[in-house]
């Protein structure tokens, strides 16, 4: 965009300097063209189409923000190569831009009602497949080379729950499928059949706490899996959403880029081989 709109192109092999009848010539000009990109940048979601740069309404609109936008600088400088021609420099860069941009829309599609989701009341299965043991408190160290054994006990300091069920709990209400105000009955009634079934074959409820500290990560993705076949929300139509162009255009924005001394630009038709090599090349050809 800059190349077209001041003239000036980047000295190095594979660019040519093309000559162009208008462009922005003096340092004032250059900066109310800029000024005036921000401004179009602005109206991307407001506009209709990249085609209303073009209108009478728009471009006046456009030119108003440019003077009050670079008036103190005109001040400064008037006098001295003059105020810069903000009605031509709009009719400029607008209409550059509408004729060097795609119009690609951003859309957003958004539903008329508020979408619930629920899980529907259910007894876990497969419970009979649950068969975790306690870990033991030790931890026996053994050296390979003089036979010398070792032992290391775990520690203490452990941070029980205040109810075993809260161990698998914890890890369900950290997935975002899952609000904890909605859902609590449900999932502190799964957990109990997880704990349930664990207190069946273990000696203990203290070697249950401890499956439960050591695997209850593991047994809550047992029930979220459950949890997900029986999982609802609001059944919406085509009817129940809402499609809201947010963008008619994107302006392009300048990217800067360089070229080892001596390497010519390669054309665009050129393959690189191989491809991951495609981003140190600058290419040409496209006009």
């Amino acid at each position: 965009m800059d190349i077209f709109l001041t003239g000036v192109q980047p000295r190095m092999p594979g660019f040519e300097e093309t000559p162009q009848e208008d462009f922005l010539r003096t340092p004032e000009e250059i900066h109310a063209g800029g000024i005036a990109r921000q401004v179009i940048e602005q109206l991307e979601r407001r506009l209709e189409n990249i085609d209303a740069l073009r209108t009478a309404e728009v471009q006046k609109r456009i030119v108003e923000e440019v003077t009050e936008l670079t008036r103190p600088l005109q001040g400064s400088l008037e006098g001295v190569d003059g105020p810069a021609d903000i009605n031509r420099i709009v009719a400029l860069v607008t209409g550059m831009v509408a004729r060097t941009t795609i119009p690609i829309l951003k859309i957003v599609v958004l539903p008329k009602k508020q979408v619930t989701f629920s899980f529907e009341d259910f007894d876990l299965s497969g419970l009979a497949t649950i068969n975790y043991r306690p870990i033991s408190d030790e931890l026996l160290i053994e050296n390979l080379r003089t036979g010398a054994r070792t032992s290391l006990a775990r520690s203490t300091n452990v941070q029980y729950a205040l109810r075993p069920e809260d161990y698998i709990v914890g890890s369900l209400i950290e997935r975002d499928e899952i609000a904890y105000e909605d859902h609590s009955d449900l999932l502190y009634k799964l957990a109990g059949q997880i704990v349930q079934r664990l207190r069946s074959y273990l000696a203990t409820d203290a070697e249950a706490d401890d499956v439960l500290i050591a695997h209850g990560r593991t047994l809550a993705d047992f029930v979220f899996a459950q949890m997900m076949e029986h999982y609802r929300e609001t059944p919406l139509g085509e009817e129940d959403y809402e499609v809201r162009v947010t963008h008619c255009f994107t302006l392009l924005l300048s990217q800067p880029f360089s070229v080892p001394k001596g390497q010519p630009c390669r054309p665009f038709r050129e393959p690189v081989r191989p491809l991951s090599d495609t981003r140190r090349y600058v290419f040409e050809g496209f006009t």
